[in-house]
């Protein structure tokens, strides 16, 4: 599978470099994206952006941005994270920490 070509902005922030399409999901030239939301104590081991796991994160954070309802882009992200090699405990690690921290990012995204 084609993975998405992102661009360092400054900080966090990364922007998509290409349209890009994933099944129904169309994220646009310059979509802004701060990868993987993973906290500072653990991007040494999952960093935010240059693993297999890069493009289901930015295609989340799109779906999150579509208000798309929690439990269904939650689970196209682990299912997206199988099909782009990230193996099934990892994926389910990543799963299982969109469950349950989230929602933060859900609600800030939909203001």
């Amino acid at each position: 599978m084609k993975e998405i070509s992102l661009r360092h902005l400054t900080g966090k922030w990364w922007e998509v470099t290409e349209d890009y399409y994933y099944m129904e999901t169309f994220l646009e030239k310059s979509f802004k994206t701060d990868g993987a939301s993973t906290p500072k104590w653990i991007k040494c081991a999952y960093p935010s952006v240059g693993r297999k796991y890069t493009t289901p994160s930015v295609l989340h954070d799109k779906w999150y941005f579509l208000r798309i309802p929690r439990k269904i882009a939650d689970l196209r992200f682990y299912k997206a994270c199988r099909k782009f090699g990230v193996s099934k405990e990892t994926s389910r690690i990543f799963y299982i920490a969109v469950i349950k921290f989230g929602w933060f990012s859900y609600w800030k995204k939909r203001k």
